[in-house]
């Protein structure tokens, strides 16, 4: 299980996040690795050690993990994205029932995440 998570009214000037990511692809990687590492442990933590669902066998909480994700082209050049989630299909069960550990994370934590990303391109960009 994946969410998309976007944010609206981000206002980005579309060729200075195109020149970046074609100038700058280490920096999109370590920005895009950190907001991966620090929202799953964000959700293991805090979403699923009891305040959201209950630990019984820690299958769930051990499967949520991230990758970076590229274009079809050329997928491990071209990254642009990282995905959150996992594989064990009681998690989606859960999500979609009202019990929302992965999606209410996204939103609980966008302001976080808009400033891991702003903080990465200024850093990158050497501002």
């Amino acid at each position: 299980m994946e969410i998309k998570f976007s944010i609206p009214n981000f206002n980005i000037d579309k060729t200075a996040i195109g020149s970046f990511l074609a100038h700058y692809p280490n920096g999109v990687k370590k920005t895009l690795r950190h907001v991966g590492v620090d929202q799953t442990g964000y959700i293991k933590s805090n979403k699923l050690s009891g305040q959201v669902l209950n630990v019984v066998t820690g299958r769930l909480r051990g499967s949520v993990s991230w990758r970076l994700v590229g274009s079809k082209r050329r997928p491990t050049q071209d990254i642009h994205g990282v995905v959150i989630g996992s594989n064990v299909f009681y998690g989606r069960i859960w999500e979609e029932r009202g019990r929302s550990w992965l999606a209410s994370a996204f939103e609980e934590r966008r302001g976080r995440i808009v400033n891991i990303i702003q903080k990465g391109v200024k850093a990158a960009l050497g501002k």
